[in-house]
């Protein structure tokens, strides 16, 4: 401005002036500490000051960044959590290994082979689980018990190792050298997700006992309990020690659950194994129900027609499926193809054209309604082109089909 000058000496700008000094100086410091080099012991102090956890992973990190891949060894400790990690997630640790110094899957499992599983309960197996279960939120949680029993081939081993012989009768109750001939397999299976464990075998020289088989479910359940699992339900097939086993629970259809520690859990028999089992009944004897009576023999008749046609309306039916042998008889599938609604329209179709009596629309309505009953609890998705595939929600349709059922079966 014309006839003024700038003033230098008043008291704000010398204000202003010390500041900028004492800011400078400050500049000056920091940039001569950002020269001094970091340590590895720079990087351990501050670790273990602000992240004692994972002190000892970083530490681990930093040494083997100095070691070729090959020539990499990890100490116990690290090949646990690594496991760990492993554990919660394959993907994952498939993921960090593009960045971080990890053990291969390959030396996972070897460590995982050297581990003794006997049979019995084993509380290690309890314990991986829970670090598991930590991460699933409360629906994931709810599982089935599976109880299964297969026959062996007699024979022993001598495991080295462990100095023992593998192969005698080794149930909960206790040991006998008696030689094995039966297993029983116990696994939890999740119900609103998708995984499953087996938790424990049991080798067995003849069918599990109805005592054993007590002491194996509520011990299993409540050690599953204890790591917080929700245990709903217990299913196993129809076997004579397990139905003795429902009978002793007093399981009923009115009443078809019992209690383990106060919490309502459910028994069940395995779906695919009634299926098979209403095959077989259905092929030495007759059902009679609202609809009449069904006869294997219009099944015989409609397959044995139908095979010779160029363009069949039951392809999937075989010699095998109508004659099942004792070993085909144990496959699902055959059951299932013999009741789908591909052979109930089949026989339907033959009714409507005169190739088979009235009489077997009996039969072609049996096989419907069985199709339909099993696809209901069989259901494991819940879109679909099958209606009656899709999970029960209590719909209408669902409890008809249901009530039919049960008149079905009661008659």
């Amino acid at each position: 401005i014309a006839g003024k000058t700038l003033t230098h000496g008043t008291p704000r700008k010398l204000k202003l002036r010390s500041k900028i000094r004492t800011l400078q100086r400050k500049l000056l410091s920091v940039k001569s500490n950002n020269t001094h080099e970091i340590t590895e012991e720079d990087v351990t102090t501050f670790m273990e000051k602000n992240y004692p956890s994972i002190e000892n992973f970083v530490k681990m990190q930093m040494h083997l960044t100095k070691v070729a891949p090959k020539r990499a060894r990890y100490t116990t400790e690290f090949k646990q959590l690594a496991l760990m990690i492993y554990f919660l997630g394959p993907k994952v640790y498939k993921f960090l290994r593009k960045t971080l110094q990890l053990p291969s899957k390959s030396t996972l499992l070897r460590i995982t082979r050297k581990w003794e599983i006997n049979p019995g309960f084993k509380d290690f197996i309890f314990s991986a689980i829970q670090i598991r279960v930590n991460t699933l939120g409360t629906l994931a949680r709810d599982c089935v018990l599976c109880l299964d029993e297969m026959s062996l081939k007699t024979f022993l081993f001598y495991n080295i190792s462990q100095d023992s012989i593998v192969g005698y009768h080794h149930s909960i109750s206790g040991k006998s050298y008696d030689a094995a001939n039966n297993d029983l397999v116990v696994m939890a299976r999740g119900i609103n997700s998708n995984w499953k464990q087996p938790i424990a075998y049991f080798f067995l020289n003849s069918i599990c006992s109805v005592d054993d088989l007590i002491k194996i479910i509520f011990s299993v359940t409540t050690k599953l309990q204890n790591i917080g699992l929700n245990v709903l339900s217990v299913v196993s097939d129809q076997g004579t020690n397990f139905m003795k086993l429902s009978k002793q629970l007093n399981v009923t259809p009115e009443k078809p659950d019992f209690f383990i520690n106060d919490k309502k859990v459910f028994s069940l028999f395995d779906v695919p194994h009634l299926l098979k089992s209403t095959r077989n009944n259905f092929f030495a004897h007759h059902f009679d129900f609202s609809e009449g009576r069904t006869n294997k023999a219009f099944l015989e008749r409609f397959y044995e027609k139908d095979k010779q046609q160029k363009y069949r309306l039951a392809p999937k039916l075989t010699d095998i499926h109508i004659h099942p042998n004792s070993f085909q008889e144990m496959k699902v599938k055959y059951a299932s193809q013999v009741f789908s609604a591909t052979v109930a329209a089949g026989l339907n179709c033959y009714i409507s054209l005169g190739q088979l009596p009235n009489e077997a629309m009996a039969t072609a309505t049996f096989v419907k309604l069985v199709d339909t009953l099993f696809d209901i609890p069989n259901s494991w998705k819940f879109g679909g082109s099958k209606f009656s595939n899709r999970p029960f929600m209590g719909s209408s349709y669902q409890i008809e089909v249901d009530k039919k059922g049960i008149q079905l079966l009661n008659t």
